[in-house]
């Protein structure tokens, strides 16, 4: 393992980059938090290897952290101290892309300090400057893994499945539009601030509407509840996809469903997943969940961007049904 410290002496603040590998080329994301660790990083460059192994061997795990808020004023120095101590990493092996807080502008600005193009370790006449110009890029990429993970546990069909969501940010969203086009329907939702139950299950287009920078403004279509009151729904699964770490073994315990998904990183406690084992309540991991879009990056990594879109999902979604469907025999 590589792990590639920064520290602005004038501000204080830090960041990090784990590379999971010593050699070969490494995919993971970026992310601009606060409450970002160095620990952090490391377990999660650890989960991304984990991620790319069931989808390819060749793409070793890796993860960069920025421990400040994305529009703190101190973060453009850091950035360029980070550029310049990991670039060669960065030009040579290593692709970055996003994670929480990082924004496409926010990603550039960090590429034009390193001075090469994002994809640079990628040497091929079919790969693009940028992940988000890759052949086969989506809109909820990792919500359409959460719902091939989802839809394998149920035999192959999510209709009428009901679902709550933790979190109404990129993933909690993507999620609830790939479930609702699935059949599903999303009867719950958190956010930062409070949970909303519905009645009956929104529209994609309303779905959407109700996304708001990461909260929920349901308007008058959902009943607003305490936060911790989403998984005491009457639902047939919950989805994670809010911070890490961000369910309790008091959450857990009241936890009606029949199984619990991993859309986000660390989604569970401690005691709260060794409670979840204790009551036998299935988990879909996040190493399966939450891959697509990481899958989606490294396979075209290995491919030097050559995969036509619709082989390069085939892929992936066949990896993930398998992975799921692997757990449910285990269990």
């Amino acid at each position: 393992m590589i792990l590639e410290r920064v520290c602005d002496s004038t501000t204080g603040l830090r960041a990090a980059l784990v590379v999971f590998r010593s050699e070969g080329l490494a995919f993971g994301g970026t992310r601009f938090s606060a409450s970002c660790t160095e620990a952090e990083v490391v377990a999660l460059a650890q989960c991304m290897e984990k991620k790319l192994a069931g989808h390819t061997a060749a793409i070793g795990g890796a993860k960069a952290g920025f421990f400040c808020a994305p529009d703190d004023p101190g973060l453009p120095a850091l950035m360029r101290l980070a550029a310049k101590k990991w670039g060669l990493l960065l030009r040579e092996r290593v692709v970055l892309g996003k994670d929480m807080g990082a924004s496409n502008a926010l990603m550039d600005r960090f590429y034009e300090q390193v001075g090469q193009a994002q994809l640079a370790p990628v040497v091929g006449p079919a790969v693009p400057e940028r992940l988000r110009d890759f052949t086969g890029y989506r809109t909820h990429m990792t919500g359409q893994g959460v719902c091939w993970s989802l839809s394998s546990f149920f035999s192959g069909s999510l209709h009428g499945v009901r679902v709550a969501i933790q979190g109404f940010g990129a993933v909690g969203l993507g999620a609830a539009v790939r479930l609702t086009r699935a059949g599903a329907q999303v009867l719950g939702v958190s956010d930062v601030d409070s949970a909303y139950a519905f009645p009956d299950a929104p529209t994609e287009s309303e779905l959407v509407a109700m996304a708001q920078g990461g909260r929920c403004v349901p308007g008058k279509s959902g009943t607003r509840l305490p936060r911790e009151r989403l998984f005491s729904m009457e639902v047939d699964a919950v989805v994670l996809a809010a911070n890490s770490h961000s369910v309790s073994a008091q959450e857990a315990e009241s936890l009606r469903a029949q199984v619990l998904v991993e859309g986000s990183n660390f989604g569970l406690c401690a005691d709260a997943r060794a409670l979840l084992v204790d009551r036998g309540l299935p988990v879909i991991p996040d190493f399966i969940a939450s891959s697509a879009s990481a899958a989606m990056v490294a396979l075209q990594m290995e491919a030097r961007g050559t995969l036509p879109e619709v082989e390069l999902w085939s892929r992936i979604e066949d990896s993930i049904r398998a992975q799921t469907q692997g757990l449910n025999t285990a269990g």
